[in-house]
């Protein structure tokens, strides 16, 4: 495969995406709330979408895209394959940034694409797993995701959990209610790529309680799909046997999942990734602690940051905004996931 788009073309092509463009299986999300609004478009020729259950809660407006081929006929600057060995199928295939809602399976996801999606050019993706109870726009919200994918120029998305009240089930391990959610992840995940250029070395998962035992068991259950985890107050292993990097955070006051659980969790995910059997640990604030291990086998690293005095809670996020007990603003579990994401490509 050769992508070929012109110099002059990228900016004119990109803004009218970012602007204009609708994508088939996507709506237009509201800022603060998950019904659907009205989608608004701009480019000639295309009639507006009929609205008129836009509103309502799950609704999906069907609106086709238009065709720009003849724009990226027209191109004269060549990226070869070799420059982009993990590129997903629809490179190439221009859809719009913004903030979207779809469905998968009778199950809703929120999409957030950066301002600086390029259709040519493979962008990392996180999937951020909400806690048990809470909704997909509870976590987006939470987690304070969007604006670093804004700014690091990753795409989010915040699938909502199984089950009422919303749940993810762990198998052998927590609210096991006979859904698969492991494989809904993997379909979302290749929905995504079949809709966005995503970078298949660069794709992670995140969550907090109920939601970090999801991530660790994709991680577990999907390592050649997920280049890297982090768990937030409910890291758990499984038994894996494929080294996934892993960065977990929990606090030693967490009311919810006892602190207690966490550090034989991490220590099975350095054995499993053949890291040092001891951790060395850093003070990097007046209540955190970093224990980092070393010598993992393919740069495997596990990192476990502790929060002394720290509540079942999202470090760096609003006080009182989520979950239960004192929230530490001494770090940004955010902030600290993505560059341990980042650091972490998937090598193969």
């Amino acid at each position: 495969m050769r992508f070929r788009l012109s110099t002059l073309l990228v900016p004119l092509v990109v803004a009218l995406l970012a602007a204009t463009v609708g994508h088939p299986r996507l709506s237009s999300a509201g800022a603060t709330q998950s019904a659907l609004t009205s989608l608004s478009y701009a480019m000639p020729g295309l009639p507006p979408p009929d609205t008129s259950d836009a509103n309502a809660p799950g609704a999906v407006v069907d609106v086709a895209a238009p065709d720009i081929a003849p724009l990226l006929a027209q191109a004269d600057l060549e990226l070869p394959e070799a420059s982009y060995p993990f590129a997903s199928a629809a490179c190439g295939t221009a859809y719009a940034a913004g903030d979207f809602i779809a469905t998968l399976d009778g199950r809703s996801y929120r999409l957030h694409v950066p301002a600086s999606y390029n259709p040519v050019v493979p962008t990392p993706l996180v999937v951020n797993f909400s806690g048990y109870d809470r909704t997909a726009v509870e976590q987006e919200q939470y987690s304070g995701l969007v604006p670093i994918a804004d700014r690091q120029g990753f795409i989010l998305v915040t699938p909502e959990g199984s089950g009422s009240p919303e749940g993810w089930n762990i198998v052998g391990v927590y609210n096991e209610d006979g859904v698969d959610d492991v494989a809904f992840t993997s379909a979302l995940v290749q929905q995504i790529k079949h809709d966005f250029c995503v970078d298949d070395a660069r794709i992670y998962a995140i969550g907090i309680s109920n939601g970090a035992e999801m991530a660790s068991q994709v991680a577990c259950d999907l390592p050649q799909t997920f280049a890297a985890v982090a768990a937030i107050a409910g890291v758990i292993d499984q038994g894996c046997t494929t080294s996934v990097p892993v960065v977990a955070f929990h606090g030693t006051a967490d009311e919810n999942v006892p602190f207690e659980w966490a550090p034989a969790a991490v220590q099975d995910w350095a054995t499993t990734n053949g890291c040092f059997p001891a951790g060395t640990s850093t003070a990097v604030s007046a209540h955190v602690d970093l224990v980092d291990y070393g010598g993992c086998t393919a740069d495997a690293e596990v990192a476990f940051y502790i929060i002394d005095g720290g509540g079942h809670t999202w470090p760096g996020a609003a006080d009182d905004a989520g979950g239960g007990g004192p929230t530490t603003h001494e770090i940004s579990a955010s902030e600290i996931a993505w560059q341990f994401f980042a650091a972490h490509p998937r090598a193969s």
